[in-house]
């Protein structure tokens, strides 16, 4: 809290000098409650406003919490979808590799070579590509 007081000098009209003082005072707290000081002035201008301040600071605190709470829940739900889905596209990734591969050299044996060079050459490319440069 502080007090900041200033002086100032004024002449009546009659030449007497007078001398005003000047007060002001502000106060800061921070926090869900203020200070034991202003809650017994509360008090006293209603017996029951420091029981529905609290109230009001549990009630806010309570739900700070919850939310607190669903938000890193909401994280967690997330995080394990994002791992299932990766799981699954490296699933699906490795399968198409393989019977891009297998079809190649099916491709080989029945003599069609250029054709099982571009489809083995196509796969290869594409899976490396994929876990080299990652995801779009």
């Amino acid at each position: 809290m502080k007090n900041k007081q200033n002086a100032y000098s004024h002449k009546k009209p009659n030449n007497e000098a007078r001398e005003v003082s000047v007060s002001a005072q502000r106060q800061a707290f921070s926090g869900p409650l203020p200070p034991p000081e202003i809650l017994k002035q509360y008090q006293q201008l209603s017996p029951d406003l420091v029981n529905r301040i609290i109230t009001l600071a549990e009630d806010e605190a309570q739900a700070r919490r919850k939310l607190e709470s669903d938000t890193l829940q909401a994280n967690i739900e997330i995080s394990k979808k994002t791992s299932s889905e990766r799981a699954k596209g490296q699933i699906f990734g490795f399968s198409i590799g393989i019977v891009g591969l297998l079809s190649s050299v099916a491709l080989a044996s029945l003599g069609a070579t250029v054709a099982a060079s571009i489809v083995g050459s196509s796969t290869v490319l594409g899976l490396v590509t994929v876990f080299v440069l990652g995801k779009k």
